[in-house]
């Protein structure tokens, strides 16, 4: 008996009995003892709820809230999480309902990472469990001006794909687009990274690409439909106008034909196109501190080869293309020379300025062409053999130096180093690498060359038959034959 004069229970027995799906004496206890709703019965400390929650026992978690009292909901373990947060990660829709029927508080109530419960939900890849909680979640709570939470669940819905989730926020609250996160993580970096997280169309067979095309997009939010249906397209009427075994024939040929998934791909495309656009629109609005965010996101997207996120911002304010980052102090053309991404570089042959920005000299007091005379990052290197790999650093070292103007190509950084100079220093065990492959490479060939002069050489001389050992005579000699 404790000191309110309640008897004890046992902890081990209330968790094994929810577990178990044994409402009756999970329930019998709880009734029993009012502190078993808040007893610790894991080792993360999570209540009753929370274990219920876990286990995703409808029917019991329903009447266990049902009897709760609504601050017992509000309860959070050792990770921060409340039963709503628990559920979220497992996906029951049902649990998540009557949780928020009984106390819809705990919608905006985050984890220690600053997570919502529908941020857990998209992260832990509950897609029907995202769209439910989003829905339910205020927008006030999201605004950036209420702290992380809408960051976090910016960069979820980004890390997850769910990107008609992030239009929407977006639509409803462009400031979030800068918002950064407690990890100084910004949506506009995410949003320069998308063209490589999302298929392309390109990567499509002939005839999926051709539907690809046919199949027609009227919008690109789907917030509404807890999940995307080809059929809302129109495709329904077909399906149906079949009956018995043609309807069945039509399905079976929808789904060979994977028209549903490249649906979901085309969307997902106008979804990122839209995302993009929302950007675009910011851009010539940008204050100091958006503008070193967009301009840290064009070297990230210059180091990735993204050339599209680049020629779509440039179009909006080229002069962005020209700034430098105050954490790298490059542009975004010196970032593209650097990783070798020759689809970003060739975009500078699209300005009329283009002279002005190979004319560019850095803070370190070199040009473009000291860039190009850095050996290539180890992750950039697109050649095994050193010999090869050096032919194309020296075609790319050549290739920028034409662009550039002659004073530059030989002019000094601050190091009193010209570009050949940095280019022999920093390419000097690439060129003996390749140079010891090349002569071992040759020396193979000349030894395989000798063994088949040889081989030659002696059958040449080699008379068919063989000789004869008494007489000498070769064995198909006439002399032979006679005997």
């Amino acid at each position: 008996m404790n000191a309110a004069g309640e008897t004890s229970f046992d902890v081990g027995i209330l968790y094994k009995a929810i577990c178990a799906n044994n409402l009756e004496e999970a329930k019998q206890i709880l009734e029993q003892h009012s502190s078993a709703w808040t007893a610790k019965l894991t080792v993360t400390n999570g209540t009753p709820l929370h274990v219920a929650a876990l286990f995703g026992h409808v029917e019991l978690m329903e009447e266990l809230v049902r009897l709760a009292d609504p601050e017992f909901l509000e309860i959070v373990d050792d990770y921060g999480s409340t039963p709503l947060a628990i559920a979220a990660s497992t996906g029951v829709i049902q649990i998540a309902k009557c949780i928020l029927h009984k106390n819809r508080n705990i919608l905006d109530i985050p984890d220690l990472r600053f997570h919502l419960p529908v941020t857990l939900a998209i992260g832990a890849g509950r897609k029907e469990m995202g769209r439910f909680l989003y829905k339910e979640t205020p927008l006030e709570v999201l605004k950036p001006q209420n702290g992380y939470l809408g960051s976090r669940l910016l960069r979820a819905c980004f890390e997850a794909g769910e990107l008609d989730i992030a239009l929407h926020l977006l639509e409803q609250c462009e400031d979030i687009i800068f918002a950064a996160d407690h990890t100084n993580w910004t949506p506009v970096a995410s949003i320069a990274l998308m063209p490589a997280t999302v298929e392309s169309a390109s990567q499509l067979g002939l005839w999926k690409r051709w539907i690809y095309h046919s199949i027609p997009i009227t919008s690109t939010t789907t917030i509404d439909n807890v999940c995307v249906d080809i059929q809302q397209e129109g495709d329904d009427k077909s399906i149906q106008a079949g009956h018995g075994l043609l309807q069945w024939f039509i399905s079976k040929v929808y789904a060979l034909l994977g028209v549903k998934k490249i649906y979901e791909l085309k969307l997902k495309h106008a979804q990122a196109s839209q995302i993009l656009k929302l950007l675009c629109r910011r851009v010539p609005l940008l204050n100091e501190q958006q503008r070193e965010i967009v301009i840290n996101a064009l070297h990230l997207a210059a180091k990735g080869g993204l050339v599209d996120f680049l020629s779509e911002i440039s179009k909006t304010s080229p002069q962005l293309i020209q700034l430098t980052s105050t954490l790298e102090n490059w542009n975004t053309f010196f970032c593209a020379i650097e990783y070798r991404q020759a689809g970003v570089f060739s975009l500078i042959h699209e300005y009329r300025f283009n002279n002005l920005m190979a004319s560019i000299v850095g803070p370190s007091g070199g040009c473009m062409l000291h860039v190009a005379a850095r050996l290539v990052p180890s992750n950039r290197q697109l050649h095994r053999g050193a010999a090869l790999q050096m032919q194309s650093e020296m075609q790319w070292f050549k290739e920028v130096e034409r662009l550039v103007p002659p004073g530059l190509r030989v002019s000094q950084n601050r190091r009193g180093q010209q570009p050949e100079d940095i280019f022999k220093e920093t390419h000097k065990d690439l060129r003996d690498a390749g140079e010891k492959w090349m002569k071992d490479t040759a020396s193979s060939c000349s030894i395989v060359g000798a063994l088949i002069v040889t081989v030659m050489f002696a059958a040449a001389f080699t008379v068919p038959g063989g000789y004869d050992q008494n007489t000498g005579y070769p064995g198909f000699s006439p002399h032979v034959m006679l005997k």
